[in-house]
Order: C-alpha cells, then sequence, then structure tokens
C-alpha cells in the first residue's frame, strides 16, 4: 500500500479530507527521516519499533573487482515489528509454492 492508498483508507474511515491526509503522511515521512538522521529512535504505537544497531568494521570482498576491501564501521537503521504485526501469518496454498 502506497502513500496515496494509505490515505484513502484513513480518509474514509476517518470522515477526513484525502488532500489533508496525503499532507499530513508527508509530513510524518518527513519527520521520521528527521528523526532518524539524528540518531533517534522510532516507535508507531504497537506496530513496529526502528532503533540504531551497531554493525562493526569488516573485511568484505567485491566480486566486482575481485578484491577485498575494509567495510567501516557503523550505525545502521533496524526494524523490529511489535505484536501488532509480528503475529500476523498467512496460510500459503500448496498452488501457490508449486507455480513459483
Amino acid at each position: 500500500m502506497n502513500r496515496k492508498e494509505l490515505a484513502r483508507r484513513i480518509a474514509s474511515i476517518g470522515g477526513y479530507d484525502i488532500g489533508e491526509i496525503e499532507r499530513v503522511l508527508k509530513i510524518y515521512e518527513d519527520v521520521i527521516v528527521e528523526a532518524l538522521d539524528n540518531e533517534e529512535e522510532i516507535k508507531q504505537g504497537k506496530l513496529f519499533k526502528i532503533f540504531f544497531q551497531n554493525v562493526p568494521k569488516k573485511i568484505a570482498w567485491d566480486g566486482l573487482n575481485k578484491r577485498s576491501f575494509v567495510r567501516p564501521a557503523k550505525r545502521v537503521p533496524k526494524f523490529k515489528p511489535l505484536s501488532r504485526i509480528k503475529d500476523i501469518e498467512h496460510q500459503i496454498d500448496e498452488e501457490d509454492i508449486e507455480r513459483k
């Protein structure tokens, strides 16, 4: 679901103007990005949490140029589903598996 579809559903359920909801969602995205730029943790109710995890320095392989290089240590965003998301499961039909 993209931002436009999300805005349409929120507007429909809440009785809001879709244009206003789209503007709010755009601002919401900007606020999230700004917070992550400042290395702040994001928790969206009981849906998800975004936090930073340390990734150590590592000697990595560049397959394109056939040489190793040092990837420096860094902090990267990590996504963690919370209670309202992590328990959602859907069954897979055997026919779907066979087609792929």
